[in-house]
């Protein structure tokens, strides 16, 4: 049986590394969040992951090699251009990257140049 995540949520990123799945920020239905939850496909757990420096909600990720990088959302009063970035080989904790030159939410990522295309 899997267990379920601790915060149910709406606008929330998610992607997979391993046999891992990883939840990151959203929205709980009265406030944007910031926690981070980590699915072990092995175990059939979820177990609670680093926080986020910022709360977000319509944040996306992006994957390049053993790194994730949160970028832009919504922190429940202002859309962001911020980036958080963690290794996924220690999982140490999210670190705050440079800012994209414009504030995003719902963007999408065509690649590692990271174009972004915005609504």
């Amino acid at each position: 049986m899997i267990n379920y995540v601790k915060f149910f949520r709406s606008d929330a990123c998610a992607f997979s590394f391993g046999n891992k799945l990883m939840v990151v920020g959203g929205f709980t239905g009265s406030s944007v969040n910031s926690s981070t939850e980590i699915f072990d496909g092995l175990t059939g757990e979820w177990k609670d992951g680093p926080s986020l420096s910022v709360p977000r909600s319509g944040c996306k990720v992006v994957v390049l090699g053993t790194r994730a990088y949160v970028i832009g959302g919504y922190d429940g009063q202002n859309r962001l251009s911020s980036v958080e970035s963690i290794d996924l080989c220690t999982l140490s904790g999210w670190e705050m990257k440079a800012s994209l030159n414009i504030q995003v939410t719902y963007c999408l990522f065509l690649n590692e140049k990271f174009k972004v295309l915005t609504k």
